[in-house]
């Protein structure tokens, strides 16, 4: 599962002795890896950051979270709670396919036997 995924949180920094903080939407690629073959190696999944928005348009958010190492493993929290969100609801959507053919079919014999 390649694309793009958006989160928000907070981010902190030092500007000089000032301490800032600032919300933000957070924007990333992400890359689901290689699982391999015979002649290319592995990769592993990645995430990429595209763009860090502040909430407040006056704050201007460091370069250097782009490249952070625990907003990056934000962005892969994030995707990996996106996928199991994703797989939880197909597996509803199945239970709620295999009731409605139980019900169809209750339905479909109590009919037949009025006819």
């Amino acid at each position: 599962m390649s694309g793009t995924g958006t989160f928000a949180t907070t981010l902190s920094w030092m500007d000089g002795d000032d301490e800032i903080e600032a919300d933000v939407r957070v924007v990333y690629s992400r890359y689901a890896g290689y699982r391999g073959s015979y002649y290319e190696p592995p990769e592993e999944a990645s995430v990429e950051i595209i763009s860090i928005t502040p909430a407040d348009p006056t704050i201007r958010v460091p370069d250097r979270f782009d490249t952070d190492d625990d907003l990056l493993a934000e962005c892969m929290s994030d995707w990996s709670a996106e996928v199991e969100d994703a797989r939880e609801w197909r597996a509803q959507a199945r239970r709620d396919d295999l009731l409605m053919e139980r019900l169809e079919s209750r339905n479909a014999v109590i009919g037949g036997c009025d006819e």
